[in-house]
């Protein structure tokens, strides 16, 4: 188990951005079309205990996650705890089967590079603007990246997906 930090930078040019991180000798290491869906019961346990349950399909993989929310002022703070697992919709079920239903569900084309520890997701949802999000376990090592990016004046948030969305007024 660890801790993830991460931030997320709105309004991004996708092209500049792609430019500026192979400039910086980032290297590409995923480019796919991702699939998320949250889980919690009826009560919303989950949530009360800041907690999230995510069944992610991507490039062929799927990956069950449980995350845990962790103070920080600066970063968006989670423990994780990946599996990953053979097909996505027994595993749909037998969540569906344990009474958790899936509350949330997102569709993201996402270009993923790394510069030595540090990684970058480019996330391109249909219904608001490209985004990129930053991880690494220092909040120090990621506003360096920012700014050796140029994004120090973009908007920085940590807010959880669906808060986004509201903030852009969709879903």
């Amino acid at each position: 188990m660890f801790i993830e930090k991460e931030i997320k930078i709105l309004d991004i040019e996708y092209a500049v951005l792609i430019h500026h991180l192979e400039a910086l000798w980032a290297k590409k290491i995923d480019q796919s079309f991702v699939r998320d869906r949250y889980y919690d019961d009826h009560g919303s346990t989950l949530r009360h205990k800041k907690q999230r349950l995510r069944l992610r399909d991507q490039a062929g993989k799927t990956i069950i996650t449980q995350k845990t929310k962790v103070p920080d002022l600066h970063t968006k703070s989670m423990t994780e705890q990946d599996i990953i697992i053979e097909n996505t919709e027994k595993w749909h079920q037998i969540l569906q089967d344990l009474w958790l239903h899936c509350i949330k569900y997102k569709e993201k084309a996402r270009v993923s590079y790394q510069i030595e520890d540090v990684h970058f997701d480019i996330d391109c949802y249909d219904n608001i603007p490209t985004l990129l999000e930053i991880e690494w376990p220092t909040i120090e090592k990621i506003q360096y990246r920012v700014h050796r990016l140029g994004l120090q004046y973009h908007t920085h948030v940590t807010r959880w997906s669906k808060k986004l969305f509201k903030h852009y007024k969709t879903q």
